[in-house]
């Protein structure tokens, strides 16, 4: 979808008709598009007639604002909020500043409203969001962007789907970390998937913690392209979702994020269940297909579990012999 350079500042509206409830909002910007401002707003039923369709005022003490990180540019970036079940007819999704160095437009590729058809006043939200000021006009660039134009536009829609039904039992009882912040919990390690294997000489060659680092960089030889990061918490936890970015021209067809309550072990062992237990609990990402630092998110939804394990495989590059990661992060209660 889209959108020319003189007009940076656009909202988008959903009219839901009646109080839905409103788990996580998603977008997908396009291609090599920049926006440095971006929220989703929701805001309860105030009565209207469902033939009117008219969005409350902005100036309304009603609507309750999350922001989404600013957009940078390439490419196709996903951008996620959870209002973690909260009612709202009416979303408005606010973009400010939009822009992009090709073809003097910008865009989206996909926005995805996640929650249940009914809302049940007697079932409080966990989480209340914060009302945020509303993001006032933009002024339209005076030049374009230093991005230079990519020559083919990459292609990516999310989806996540539960291999085992989810039924949290614990509450929370913090406030929930930002992105992510769980990670930075317990202890974690990087194994081979088999552990006959032997990892390739002189890998992996970055400390571990590079991977719990925004902005850093863990390098893995593509001779092991199946690879495990086990987190154990300690204790249970209660997991909303889990994210990772891939390392530059990276190339992983399977990876998917799984959970487990805890099991009792002592918090000394730091030994993660076997992977045939009936306690693992499994969501997949998207493949990763390579270029460039790709971002992949799978929503858990306030899953109670002890112990996190990503599993990646068939990671490769075509870039001197090696794969990797940029982060990985957990957030939760």
């Amino acid at each position: 979808y889209y959108i020319h350079n003189d007009n940076p500042d656009v909202n988008i509206n959903f009219d839901l008709e009646l109080n839905r409830e409103v788990q996580a909002v998603f977008l997908q910007s396009w291609y090599v598009t920049v926006i440095p401002a971006l929220e989703a707003c929701i805001h309860a039923d105030d009565g209207q007639s469902t033939t009117t369709h008219k969005m409350p005022a902005t100036s309304s003490l009603g609507w309750q604002c999350l922001s989404f990180d600013p957009i940078p540019g390439c490419c196709n970036k996903e951008r996620y909020v959870d209002f973690i079940n909260a009612p709202a007819r009416y979303i408005q999704i606010r973009l400010r500043g939009g822009r992009s160095s090709y073809n003097n437009r910008w865009g989206l590729r996909q926005v995805a409203i996640r929650g249940i058809d009914d809302w049940h006043p007697t079932a409080s939200p966990s989480v209340s969001p914060s009302v945020k000021p509303s993001l006032g006009p933009s002024s339209v660039p005076s030049s374009s962007p230093s991005t230079s134009s990519p020559t083919k536009q990459p292609s990516n829609v999310p989806s996540a789907s539960l291999t085992r039904s989810l039924n949290p039992t614990v509450m929370p009882t913090q406030a929930p970390t930002t992105w992510g912040g769980l990670e930075q919990l317990g202890t974690f390690d990087v194994t081979l998937a088999n552990a006959s294997d032997n990892w390739a000489s002189g890998y992996p060659n970055k400390p571990k913690a590079n991977i719990i680092q925004s902005g850093s960089e863990y390098y893995i030889h593509n001779d092991n392209p199946d690879v495990n990061i086990n987190f154990d918490l300690e204790l249970n936890r209660e997991v909303q979702a889990v994210f990772l970015q891939s390392w530059y021209v990276t190339v992983i067809p399977a990876l998917e994020a799984c959970i487990h309550a805890d099991d009792g072990q002592s918090t000394t062992t730091h030994k993660m269940p076997a992977t045939s237990s009936l306690g693992w609990q499994c969501l997949s990402f998207d493949p990763i297909p390579g270029c460039c630092n790709k971002e992949r998110y799978v929503d858990f939804i306030n899953a109670p579990a002890r112990y996190i394990q990503i599993r990646l495989r068939g990671g490769r590059s075509s870039y001197n012999n090696r794969w990797g990661l940029r982060q990985v992060a957990i957030k939760g209660f």
